[in-house]
């Protein structure tokens, strides 16, 4: 086995937070790949700090009761957690290195001028991220904050991890954007895990991908294609017991 790790998420998970940070504890990383694009890791990063100070300066006793306040902090953890908890890690060990393997227009350019691209341009073009889209938890904040049991909704995110959503996924999408935005996405995070591993024989590198990029079964997915490396792959909630 080398030194490489591979921890699978849910992108929305209520303990994320807390896990991920006991994650990147217990494997005390020299390298973190993130999947993420460059922009999007500093937007996610930007975006969190700014929602918890307005969370701060807001009166929302106004809107929501205690209660429900509470639940907009839990669903503010849960945003860009994958970002943020990593860029917390790296300000006290500075000599962590971070590294973003995704890719928007890489891979989203073969589509350029398709009626398949269509849908996807415009939920980019609204702020959308390839890595949003595909998501299987579907969470509204308002929702969840007026009416959402934390617990439920937890107790659902787990179950993804447990899930294998490669047919929901091409239905929704079709076989062509399934290909495109998910197995060639698995292809760009091996091919660059696998660079950064060659010019970094040494060192112990942790990547953080969505669950599916690792447990799908569908052949071809980020772990299959770094069999040769001997990577391990763990999911984010199996951390809850250390």
């Amino acid at each position: 086995m080398t030194n490489i790790t591979l921890i699978g998420t849910v992108h929305i998970d209520h303990k994320g937070h807390e896990r991920l940070a006991k994650a990147l504890d217990h494997h005390r990383p020299d390298i973190i790949c993130l999947e993420e694009t460059p922009l999007g890791a500093t937007k996610g990063w930007k975006t969190h700090l700014e929602m918890m100070e307005k969370l701060k300066n807001t009166p929302w006793h106004r809107i929501y009761s205690q209660e429900q306040i509470e639940r907009v902090k839990i669903e503010l953890l849960s945003s860009f957690y994958e970002q943020w908890v990593p860029k917390n890690y790296k300000n006290i060990k500075s000599d962590t290195k971070l590294y973003c393997i995704d890719d928007n227009v890489e891979i989203l350019n073969p589509l350029m001028g398709s009626t398949q691209s269509d849908w996807l341009m415009q939920q980019l073009r609204a702020g959308k991220t390839i890595k949003q889209l595909i998501t299987p938890a579907d969470i509204s904040i308002a929702d969840f904050v007026k009416n959402g049991s934390v617990e439920e909704h937890q107790a659902y995110v787990d179950s993804i991890y447990d899930g294998n959503h490669e047919a929901e996924l091409i239905q929704k999408y079709g076989r062509e954007i399934f290909d495109l935005i998910v197995v060639k996405r698995d292809q760009l995070f091996a091919s660059k895990i696998r660079t950064v591993h060659e010019k970094n024989p040494d060192k112990k590198i942790v990547t953080i991908v969505g669950a599916g990029h690792l447990f799908s079964g569908y052949g071809s997915n980020t772990y299959d294609l770094l069999a040769d490396l001997n990577p391990m792959r763990v999911k984010l909630k199996e951390f809850d017991g250390m």
